[in-house]
């Protein structure tokens, strides 16, 4: 009786696993096929954005000054630039930095 149990619980994790198999080799697919796509994507905006700067190219002097523009709204838009630090809080930086030095010179 206990024989039987055992080989029925066998074949149930056999048809389980082969389950969870199918499952993800689905999966898998599908995930290459969603980067196929995003490649396919990719090659389509660096083609876009060739022709963009030809025509910029095209454009001489007026193509600089317009690609300078988009440059700088880019960067607004992204938060993206360089920050600045007050003197004071490039002193408060230097002084937390040397307490720091001081602190591990006296460790040693």
């Amino acid at each position: 009786m206990a024989k039987s149990r055992r080989s029925r619980r066998g074949t149930r994790l056999d048809r389980t696993a082969a389950g969870l198999g199918r499952a993800l080799g689905q999966v898998a697919a599908r995930v290459d096929a969603l980067q196929h796509q995003r490649q396919i994507v990719v090659d389509e905006i660096r083609q876009i954005i060739g022709a963009a700067e030809e025509m910029l190219a095209d454009l001489g002097d007026a193509g600089v000054i317009a690609r300078r523009r988009v440059r700088r709204r880019l960067r607004k838009a992204r938060g993206a630039g360089r920050r600045r630090l007050s003197p004071e809080g490039r002193a408060r930086i230097i002084a937390a930095a040397k307490r720091r030095w001081a602190k591990a010179r006296k460790r040693r």
